[in-house]
Parts: structure tokens; sequence; C-alpha cells
């Protein structure tokens, strides 16, 4: 199966062809478009739509191979419509821009954000405790992955200003959390959808995480798949059966 830079660059080599004459792409030629743009953006365009797959290759072309390896190593999700923004943050997050670092940095200035994501890593909390605002995206992943990262090491190499937040500015999103949050606790339970790790986290799967079988079968049904092939399937074998047909494309 070709991993995500590969299937990127397939719909990139169409480019003449959809740039020139959308309608001249074979029926597998477009199934490949819309699979990779859901994989990379979690989102569905119209079948349709005339224009759709132009906006979707020149999106698609617009991506650096880091915003590739983000989309690929994303751990944490924000429920669907989030929006975190606090003073001391430095911009608003989505799941649009957000990254693994990003995530780290908002549970660590305030905790009680945890309630807007639905995916989180088995061990966030740990993460959470070893990380660093001065961190890189690289050392981030690093701790990720289990190595030792030392603090002179990340003040020579990525010197950002940090600023404590309070309750006060905090109070326009969540109350200020003080206490340990104990990742056994029921409510951590509901909050994390599907804890995974590193080495478990399937992008395409998690894409689908959330939605209801009303939007799973639209799915199906945008993508061309046999409606007879899943229209009596339940929810999780939706999921499975999405997933399998997106990475056969």
């Amino acid at each position: 199966m070709a991993d995500l830079n590969e299937r990127i660059q397939l719909v990139l080599d169409l480019g003449p062809k959809i740039v020139k004459d959308p309608k001249s792409l074979s029926f597998d030629e477009k199934r490949l478009v819309h699979s990779v743009y859901l994989q990379v953006t979690g989102q569905v365009k119209r079948k349709d739509c005339s224009t759709c797959l132009v906006e979707i290759y020149f999106e698609l072309k617009s991506i650096n191979k880091n915003q590739i390896t983000n989309i690929m190593n994303k751990l944490f999700k924000l429920k669907d419509g989030s929006v975190i923004g606090f003073h001391g943050l430095g911009q608003d997050y989505t799941n649009a821009n957000l990254t693994n670092k990003a995530a780290l940095t908002i549970l660590k200035k305030n905790p009680g954000c945890k309630k807007y994501f639905t995916q989180l890593p088995h061990n966030w909390e740990d993460l959470v405790l070893g990380y660093d605002y001065k961190m890189s995206n690289e050392q981030v992943d690093a701790l990720i992955a289990g190595k030792a990262v030392t603090v002179s090491e990340v003040f020579e190499e990525s010197p950002i200003e940090t600023t404590e937040v309070t309750a006060e500015e905090n109070n326009e999103i969540v109350p200020a959390v003080e206490e340990k949050i104990d990742s056994d606790t029921s409510e951590v339970n509901s909050t994390i959808d599907s804890p995974v790790s590193a080495e478990e986290f399937d992008p395409i799967k998690q894409s689908l995480e959330g939605l209801t079988k009303k939007d799973l079968q639209k799915k199906c049904a945008d993508l061309d798949l046999p409606k007879k092939d899943w229209e009596k399937l339940n929810v999780e074998n939706l999921k499975t059966y999405l997933v399998r047909k997106i990475k056969e494309a």
C-alpha cells in the first residue's frame, strides 16, 4: 500500500489532466483524488461538483512535507468545531492547524482544555509533564517516541518566550484546573475515544471517529462505493469498511 506522500504524488501527477478537463478522469482516478483528500483533511467534497477536483488538486499541491508529516503523526484531535485560544497561547487552534506540540502547549498551560479533545494518546499526562514550551517539533517527536530530551538542548535550539496564564486570563475558555487529573477516571475514559500509541495511530481511522452512521454512509456514497456492500453495516463496521476501501484506492 502506498504511503500518504506517494498517494498525494499520484494525485499531483494527474494535475495537467485535472486542470485541463476534470471530466476526462476515469472512475478510479476520481476515486483516488477524493480518497486522498479525505485522508489528508478528513473532509469529503461533493462528487457532482464540477470544480471540486481542481480545488482538491491545488489544495494538495500547496501542502508541504512538514504538513504531511504532521498529518501522519498527529496524535491529538479536537472536537469538531472547537476553537482553542486564550491569553498567552499565541494563536487560536482548530483541528486544521493543531500539531502535537501545540496540543501539549495547550494542555500544559491549562489541563482543563482536555475536555475539548476527542483523541489523546494514552500517556498524554506523562507527555505533558515531560514537555517544555521551548521544545522544537523534532524534540516533541522524540519525547513522544520515548527518547530523552534535555532542557539544555531545548534552550539552545528553540529560544521561545513563554507566558504563564492565570485563572482570570483563562476564564474565557475553561476554569483553571490545579489538581492532577487521574487518567483512569470515567471522565477521561469518556473523553478519549480511541487512546492510541504513536505506533498504532491510523490517520484514516481517526478521521472517521465521532461520525454518525448517516455521515459514514454519506462518505461511502461520495466515494461511489457499492451501496449493497455498506447499507446494512453498523457504525463500527462502516468505519472498518471505509478504512479498507480508502487504503485500497
